[in-house]
């Protein structure tokens, strides 16, 4: 870009970038000249988030947060270096960050929530559920006045309290069970409590109110929109709610006196859809001393896992026995 001066004289005077910085002198009067100074160009320096973007999906693969976190500031980046090109570079970095943020959120959530081709998700419960868990012993499990079997070596037993599996300790603390049957690998869990109830209430009364459980919402039971005035702790997600009753049938009496009901439903767990089978046995004999007196077994998994769960669910549940 040619540099441009105006001598004393009046004389305007063209000069070559070369010439910058240097004395030179007017052609019209010859008095010495200084030419200016080249302008400096602005110093370029490579966007921080840029850096960050790249940054995050290497180190945070596989993490969600991270890769997430990698295309968001992947994106500031390209708005912002676009913005002012002449100040700020990392195109390549930024570019970069988000398409290697994209893939590995990808792959991390297809391993997590997808199909488990890889036995990722299978292999995680394993491990954390590991110390719960107790695979030793016969598959007939007993508990007071009752036995259950197993439906396989495959699966383990926890003798109440918390499995360490973030949704089935949902249902867990919902209602705690007695025992605790586990397939690991495949997400499903089969439980049985014992309870009492009203002996004045019907069968129809009590499966209404074991039902009326899993159906609230999150606004019936703590407020919202349309019950405000609500009151109770909001857990957020870390509840099961929304039930829906998708089959009923009554069932075979487990020992005279007990009658029996299933109810399958669909749920939300965890923010997830879960399948869930409920089966009761109530002692209606009024003059029993036990009379009111439940057993209540529950089969559940998430709702793409129900479908491989259900004839081992069905074994489980009718393998139930009272015993004296």
């Amino acid at each position: 870009m040619p540099l441009s001066l105006i001598c004393a004289c009046g004389a305007r005077i063209e000069l070559e970038d070369a010439l910058a910085g240097q004395e030179v002198a007017c052609p019209e009067c010859q008095q010495p000249l200084k030419a200016p100074a080249a302008p400096q160009a602005p110093a370029v320096r490579t966007s921080a988030f840029a850096l960050a973007s790249l940054v995050l999906a290497l180190v945070g693969a596989f993490t969600l947060v991270g890769t997430l976190a990698a295309v968001v500031c992947g994106l500031i980046a390209v708005a912002t270096i676009l913005r002012d090109r002449e100040r700020l570079a990392g195109l390549g970095y930024a570019f970069a960050g988000i398409a290697l943020g994209f893939l590995f959120t990808a792959l991390t959530a297809f391993a997590l929530f997808g199909p488990e081709t890889f036995a990722v998700p299978g292999w995680m419960r394993e491990k954390s559920m590991a110390e719960a868990l107790d695979y030793s012993g016969p598959l007939e499990v007993a508990g007071k006045g009752w036995t259950i079997t197993r439906p396989g070596e495959t699966w383990g037993v926890a003798h109440g309290g918390p499995v360490n599996d973030p949704v089935a300790d949902i249902f867990l603390n919902k209602a705690q069970p007695d025992v605790v049957l586990v397939q690991v690998r495949r997400h499903g869990f089969v439980d049985v409590r014992q309870e009492s109830s009203d002996p004045k209430q019907s069968m129809e009364q009590y499966q209404a109110q074991l039902k009326a459980e899993y159906e609230a919402d999150q606004d019936a039971l703590f407020g919202g929109p349309t019950n405000p005035n609500a009151k109770g702790k909001d857990e957020g997600i870390m509840r099961v709610t929304n039930g829906v009753v998708r089959k009923t049938r009554t069932l075979p009496a487990a020992a005279p006196g007990y009658d029996g009901r299933e109810m399958e439903m669909d749920v939300q767990a965890g923010g997830q859809r879960w399948t869930l089978v409920l089966r009761f046995y109530r002692n209606n004999s009024r003059n029993d001393k036990d009379a009111g007196r439940v057993y209540v077994l529950r089969a559940y998994s998430p709702a793409r896992w129900a479908k491989e769960n259900r004839a081992e669910f069905d074994k489980a549940l009718d393998s139930f026995r009272l015993v004296k």
